[in-house]
């Protein structure tokens, strides 16, 4: 029988999992949000928004790997609607921390 004492740290690992997601994304996503707050952004260069458009790919690859990892780390795979909702929680707390310190 399953009880909330037992579905905490399941809960738990899942936050933690998102905060890590969410840092890798906002790590990999910060290069592009300096250039393009820059002067020179602005007016834009082609190959270089490309390459920020990879980057952007390779932050939502990262962060659906981890959430893979974290699913079949802390549930055994299966899927719980509070487990994801932690993980979203968590992985949306560091990029809003640096959207409002860039400004």
């Amino acid at each position: 029988m399953r009880t909330t004492v037992n579905e905490l740290p399941v809960f738990l690992m899942s936050l933690w999992g998102g905060i890590i997601a969410g840092h890798i994304a906002a790590l990999l996503r910060l290069p592009g949000k300096l250039y393009l707050r820059s002067l020179r952004g602005r007016r834009g260069s082609v190959p270089l928004k490309g390459l920020f458009c990879v980057l952007d790919v390779i932050s939502a690859l990262a962060v659906t790997a981890v959430l893979c990892a974290v699913t079949v780390r802390a549930n055994g795979g299966e899927p719980r609607a509070y487990a994801l909702f932690a993980f979203a929680f968590g992985a949306i707390l560091p990029g809003a921390l640096l959207a409002r310190a860039l400004g």
